[in-house]
């Protein structure tokens, strides 16, 4: 005779296994990464030195080709002086789709929070709030083009890169790569760093420059979730000695527009 309490409740097990093989958790990444740089140069314009660029991220895959994301990057100066560093811790977050099996749209946003902006500069807001949308190639020399927009600086940058990794192994090393990355900008922003306007009245001209770099890395893979790498970078502007671009990179240096820096940093991928 069957008992039909315990096959209900057989059924009803069963039922409940299926449902949770067809539900499956989704698939969480984490990038994190730990780097030095000697000089802290923001689209071609010097924003400090000496700085502690601390990054985690976290992803996952939403849709058929898409991938969410959501992160944090901050910039410390490593020495505490706020006359030359501007502290600023970045939360982001964003969404990337696969157009096709070559092309990927990326867009998201920015929150910029300068934590000692009101003794750096009493008459500068806090924080401003970035768009960004661009579109990247899976090709070998990896090209993207990105678009950003600053609702409080009223600041529009338009900036594309290049970046190609060279695989020592080929010559019997094993981990050891050389990456190669340079880039070519445009920046016109209307409220440099979201400032009233008493800072434009002490700075001949506040917008519209051309910004370029090359930079060159030798990273060291110790297995497929961790690498070091050290390297230099080099990035310019087209901006005049006394434009806003090269005052907030305390131009009374000689070498004001072209700045050269060296960097070192530790990632994580999980």
């Amino acid at each position: 005779v069957i008992n039909m309490k315990k096959l209900a409740m057989i059924a009803a097990g069963a039922l409940c296994f299926g449902c949770l093989e067809a539900f499956t958790m989704p698939t969480f990444g984490l990038d994190a990464q730990a780097k030095y740089s000697s000089e802290y140069v923001v689209r071609g314009s010097r924003r400090g030195k000496h700085v502690f660029l601390p990054k985690a991220e976290v992803n996952m895959p939403v849709f058929e080709k898409g991938k969410a994301y959501a992160g944090a990057w901050a910039a410390l100066g490593v020495d505490g002086n706020i006359a030359d560093t501007r502290n600023e811790v970045s939360p982001y977050i964003g969404m990337t789709y696969d157009i096709t099996d070559m092309f990927t749209l990326d867009a998201g946003y920015i929150h910029h929070l300068y934590t000692n902006e009101t003794k750096a500069a009493p008459f500068c807001k806090r924080n401003t709030s970035e768009l960004y949308l661009g579109v990247k190639a899976d090709v070998i020399t990896s090209p993207s083009l990105y678009f950003y927009y600053d609702c409080d600086a009223r600041e529009v940058a338009i900036e594309g890169k290049i970046a190609y990794s060279f695989d020592f192994a080929q010559f019997g090393v094993n981990g050891l790569a050389l990456d190669l990355g340079a880039k070519l900008g445009y920046d016109s922003a209307s409220k440099p760093f979201a400032c009233k306007d008493k800072i434009k009245k002490s700075v001949d001209g506040h917008k519209d420059y051309v910004y370029y770099g090359v930079s060159a890395d030798l990273v060291y893979s110790f297995n497929e979730h961790a690498k070091a790498r050290a390297g230099v970078a080099c990035e310019g502007n087209s901006a005049k000695k006394k434009e806003w671009a090269n005052r907030s990179s305390f131009s009374g240096t000689k070498n004001h527009k072209n700045f050269v820096w060296f960097n070192a940093s530790v990632d994580c991928s999980f």
